[in-house]
Parts: C-alpha cells; sequence; structure tokens
C-alpha cells in the first residue's frame, strides 16, 4: 500500500495539511508551487503531486492549485506572484474570465490555471481598458492589447 500526504490548496492560495492545520513556511511553499505536477486525468482541482525528501505529497485545490497574491507591474511586463514568494512573469494573452467572474490566467508553461485573489484583481483591472469598436476588454503592456477571453 503506497502512502502519500494529503493537502489542500484552498481558493486564496493557503495550504492545508491533512490534519487541517495550514502550514505557511515560505521555502516549503516555494518548493511546492515549483515541482507541483498534475497527476494523470487531474482537473483543475487536482489531483496533483510533488515528491518532496522522498516522499509523495497529493493535492486538491477548492478551485486551481495556484492563486495569485501578489503583483509587480510595470508598462511593459507584470509579474505575478504566489504563496512562497514563487515568480512568473504574466502571459497577458492567457487571460480569461471564469466561473463567478473570477480572473484567470495560465502558469508553468500553460499546465495550470491560476486565480487573481481580490486584492491582485482589484490592482490589476485598473490597466484593464475597454475597446468600443471591438467590443471587448483588454490589458495593454507593451503598446499592444491583450483582450481577456470570456468577459460577457
Amino acid at each position: 500500500m503506497n502512502h502519500y500526504w494529503p493537502y489542500t490548496i484552498d481558493s486564496e492560495g493557503r495550504f492545508w495539511n491533512g490534519d487541517g492545520l495550514e502550514f505557511d513556511d515560505p521555502e516549503t511553499l516555494l518548493f511546492f508551487m515549483k515541482q507541483l505536477e498534475p497527476m494523470v486525468g487531474a482537473t483543475d482541482h487536482g489531483p496533483f503531486i510533488a515528491f518532496c525528501q522522498g516522499e509523495e505529497c497529493r493535492f486538491t485545490s477548492e478551485d486551481v492549485p495556484y492563486v495569485i497574491v501578489g503583483l509587480e507591474m510595470s508598462p511593459d511586463q507584470i509579474t505575478v506572484i504566489f504563496p512562497g514568494n514563487y515568480r512568473e512573469v504574466l502571459n497577458p494573452d492567457s487571460l480569461f474570465v471564469g466561473g463567478q467572474n473570477v480572473l484567470y490566467c495560465k502558469v508553468r508553461d500553460g499546465k495550470f490555471s491560476a486565480r487573481f485573489n481580490r486584492k491582485t484583481y482589484m490592482e490589476i483591472v485598473k490597466k484593464i481598458q475597454f475597446d468600443p469598436t471591438t467590443h471587448s476588454y483588454y490589458l495593454p503592456l507593451s503598446h499592444n492589447k491583450h483582450v481577456i477571453k470570456g468577459v460577457i
């Protein structure tokens, strides 16, 4: 019988162990953000897997496993920040609106969806503009208009 350690990631990006205790060690969170992989048949909710010191850790998520908790914005790019200070440059062409009008993007080379938490959503929405000729919302970066998919 294979033993594994179960974890849950809530919709705010907090990690919980199988005993219901939150863990917030930045180095551990950074490790998991880098190592997480979808298991066979995984959906946005999981299951996901990471190996830590030879032990199997399995994750499920309330929504998606990557929750954006911070942003660094410049006129040319946006860096999204996750728990543990894991960072990626936003692919603005991957932005989309999902259920309940939640803003998402793709991360880890498109393998995962990531959601913006309330704070980061309120920050990025200040940059989003509306194009009345195409009736679309877009994020202007590097003099390009990156249309946000799924906006009704």
